[in-house]
């Protein structure tokens, strides 16, 4: 009987301590709260930072925790310290009067600010009172972080951003989600009124896990590349939107990727990515894969003579024309560079009209039938009539319409990559935007290699017989009339559509989209490239008038960028004194370069010399020179520093607000970047 008294006894004095607790927590109104996680970083292909989250600080200052002694020895310092460098709006005298006044009505919550740079909390922590800690001095902050994109726009519907409230990710930022949050922590609080909740102990019940990193396959330099060239031809244009996509022929590497559109003031800005999420016709682009399947089926050679109907052919009801007369016959050749929707149509009537599904089994081997697999959640799902599948809307005419590109949705993405697989010699690829995911300490989490989709898209024979086609094009076709001149030769495919053609009345309402696409340089091609100009104003219609001048911009330029950069790792390589200079011109992160200098085989003696004269130009109390250097390696100097970095524009460093050499002294310090 006793032991059952003693174990009752036990179990009261339990569910006792449990009660008290949860009226503890009840009446001081104690709540577990998040403690946000860092987000990982997002890279582009050397290194840049495309997006990083910065730490941020609300401050506030338990004015009912400091004892009278210590809080009116300390509050005339404390409020000349605020108002010279905190809140700088306020007098010292208003501070001191806020600060007493809050003092004696016991104030939990005495606002500083709910925007802290690091540096500043950094300096706030030393001030009188505060830097006795948050359970004598009465100092609280939160940290948060705020998304930021050094290069601004550029990318951003790939890159991808955030809502100002974190609900909602688009581009990479949502894709890789998973990834990049990491795992919030969580932290024992206490309100001290409706809004505002302050930590009972500095310690963590969790600690947040710091998100990964993700490395794309972006080379920013290309991205401004083409940003800029498009942006150019759109204005001279008077375009509604365009698009550009640079890929890597052998890897299927997405370089960069711009998509811009038009604002209704003559400014431009990337809303959507329209190279995956604008399908619609393709267009004359599309007759390359026509004549592929042709000859992949030994219907035809490439040299063939066919007949061109003479630029005219009326099949049912529906008649298709060229844009000029052509003559009867002419080769096969000459058919796609002149781009002859009659010659096209007919001969895919000709050859495929008992046996639709072979047809459309090639555009399944050229990857025009499904999403190309780039980790972006918008692109959209082609639209290819499938002959049995699609029954209902195969008509008598839909097979030769879509010899020469229409009643179907393709994105400018899904048109490139085929190309790409044919610069590639018939080695279909998968675009790739992301080659490798990094732990919260840039360590090799998981790499992401390059795919192949298909390693067979056609026999070489026919892969051989497209090319010189396309090379045609350029020679004597309808790209042939061009006066950009370019530094390497290229192949490639004019396209021009007609956007509305099924709903309008007269010809003169007709809307349409003018593109190129191709590969360079010619004899072991690089890079595939597309530009697409989409509702050209100027009375220029064509692809060869308004996306082929610049798809040829961007070929030099992005050539030109290539040749310099290898110029300059070739000189690295053999000039000691190159290397040396540079360390000392410019400062930078010195683990990139020990990276840079390791690839390259660099001597550990030199490495040793460039470092050694790099910390002797470099003291940690002076302000150093931080031009020319991406933003990363900026923000990493002045920072530890204890400045304080306020940026414009994006790019690299082409200016800054304190001379190199000024005593650092916790200045504000404005970056301005291009």
């Amino acid at each position: 009987m006793g032991v059952v008294f003693m174990g009752a006894a036990v179990l009261y004095r339990v569910m006792e301590i449990k009660w008290n607790k949860e009226d503890y927590v009840h009446i001081h109104h104690l709540s577990e709260r998040e403690v946000p996680s860092y987000r990982g970083n997002i890279y582009d292909a050397k290194g840049e930072i495309l997006a990083t989250s910065l730490p941020f600080y609300e401050a506030s200052i338990d004015l009912g925790i400091n004892n009278d002694q210590l809080f009116y020895k300390n509050v005339d310092s404390l409020a000349h310290c605020l108002s010279k460098y905190i809140l700088k709006n306020k007098t010292k005298s208003l501070i001191k009067k806020e600060l007493v006044k809050g003092h004696k009505e016991d104030n939990r919550y005495y606002k500083i600010s709910s925007r802290l740079s690091y540096s500043d909390c950094k300096k706030l922590k030393s001030f009188p009172l505060l830097r006795e800690g948050r359970f004598v001095g009465g100092l609280v902050t939160r940290e948060y972080f705020d998304r930021m994109r050094p290069f601004g726009d550029l990318g951003r519907r790939t890159i991808g951003f955030t809502t100002t409230d974190s609900s909602e990710y688009k581009g990479l930022e949502k894709s890789f989600h998973s990834f990049l949050s990491g795992k919030n922590g969580s932290r024992l609080m206490q309100r001290v009124n409706e809004n505002q909740w302050l930590p009972v102990s500095s310690d963590n019940i969790r600690d947040p896990e710091a998100g990964k990193h993700i490395v794309t396959t972006i080379d920013m330099a290309f991205q401004e590349i083409l940003n800029n060239e498009l942006e150019k031809a759109l204005k001279s244009h008077r375009a509604k939107a365009g698009t550009a996509v640079l890929m890597e022929v052998e890897t299927g590497d997405i370089k960069a990727m711009s998509s811009l559109s038009e604002l209704g003031d003559g400014s431009y800005r990337e809303i959507l990515n329209l190279s995956v999420e604008d399908g619609g016709d393709p267009g004359s682009t599309f007759k390359a894969a026509s004549v592929l399947s042709l000859l992949e089926d030994n219907k035809v050679n490439i040299q063939d003579t066919v007949y061109s109907h003479g630029g005219f052919y009326k099949i049912h009801d529906v008649e298709i024309r060229d844009d000029k007369k052509l003559p009867d016959s002419l080769a096969l050749i000459d058919a796609l560079a002149l781009s002859s929707n009659a010659t096209i149509a007919s001969l895919i009537q000709e050859h495929y009209h008992a046996d639709p599904i072979s047809f459309y089994g090639h555009l399944e081997d050229f990857g025009l039938t499904e999403k190309t697999g780039l980790p972006l959640e918008d692109e959209v799902r082609p639209r290819v009539k499938h002959p049995e599948d699609d029954r209902a809307e195969w008509y008598l005419t839909t097979l030769p319409m879509m010899a020469f590109g229409y009643e179907m949705r393709l994105t400018p993405l899904q048109i490139l990559n085929f190309y790409n697989g044919i610069a590639n010699g018939g080695v279909l690829m998968k675009p790739r935007l992301v080659s490798a995911i990094l732990d919260s300490e840039e360590r090799i989490f998981r790499e992401i290699p390059p795919q192949i989709r298909n390693d067979r898209m056609a026999k070489p024979a026919a892969i051989d017989e497209i090319q010189k086609a396309l090379r045609r094009v350029v020679t004597k076709g309808t790209a042939a009339k061009d006066r950009v001149r370019t530094i390497c030769d290229f192949a490639g495919k004019t396209g021009t559509v007609q956007l509305n053609y099924s709903e309008v009345n007269h010809k003169s309402e007709l809307e349409y989209a003018g593109s190129f696409v191709g590969y360079f340089p010619l004899e072991k091609p690089r890079y595939s490239l597309l530009v697409k100009i989409v509702k050209p104003a100027d009375g220029k219609i064509y692809g060869a008038q308004v996306a082929l001048p610049t798809f040829k911009h961007i070929l030099n330029l992005v050539m030109s960028t290539e040749i310099e950069q290898m110029q300059l790792a070739d000189t690295m390589q053999h000039n000691e004194d190159v290397l040396i200079a540079n360390v000392h011109q410019r400062a930078g992160d010195l683990d990139d370069y020990k990276d840079v200098w390791d690839y390259l085989k660099v001597s550990e003696e030199l490495y040793a010399k460039a470092i050694a004269k790099s910390d002797a130009v470099l003291p940690e109390n002076v302000v150093p020179d931080v031009r020319q250097m991406g933003l990363r390696d900026a923000l990493h100097l002045l920072e530890n520093r204890g400045l304080e970095v306020r940026i414009k524009g994006h790019g690299k460093v082409v200016r800054q607000s304190i001379a190199p050499g000024t005593p650092a002294e916790g200045q504000a310090i404005q970056l301005i970047l291009s």
